[in-house]
């Protein structure tokens, strides 16, 4: 089954709002310690990995125009089948040193369509 570009596009760009709001004011040592707010997190990171793998599947080109798809498609893969092995502390960075760029490329991205 072929997804839609803008299906996928607008499920991750959900996504990533979702863990925007959620990290807004929240201290790594906050994000470290509660399990509720990691589990949130890394859910909507399963989405926009799980997104982006079906953009990437089925629309090659527009998926090479996302910065670091193939890095976070690895992410969802790692969180959902190597969980054990998840650094909270590298999920925290990855939210604080990423997530607004990949936001603005993704946006840019549907808008483009």
């Amino acid at each position: 089954m072929r997804h839609e570009a803008r299906v996928v596009l607008h499920d991750a760009i959900t996504a990533a709002a979702r863990v925007a709001e959620v990290m807004r004011n929240i201290t790594e040592e906050e994000f470290v310690e509660d399990w509720k707010l990691r589990a949130i997190v890394e859910r909507q990171y399963m989405v926009i990995g799980e997104a982006l793998g079906r953009l990437r599947k089925d629309h090659v080109v527009l998926a090479r125009g996302i910065h670091f798809v193939d890095e976070l498609i690895d992410f969802r893969n790692v969180l959902a089948h190597a969980y054990d092995r998840v650094d909270p502390r590298l999920v925290f960075a990855l939210t604080h040193s990423r997530l607004h760029e990949l936001q603005k490329n993704l946006q840019a991205t549907l808008d483009g369509l």
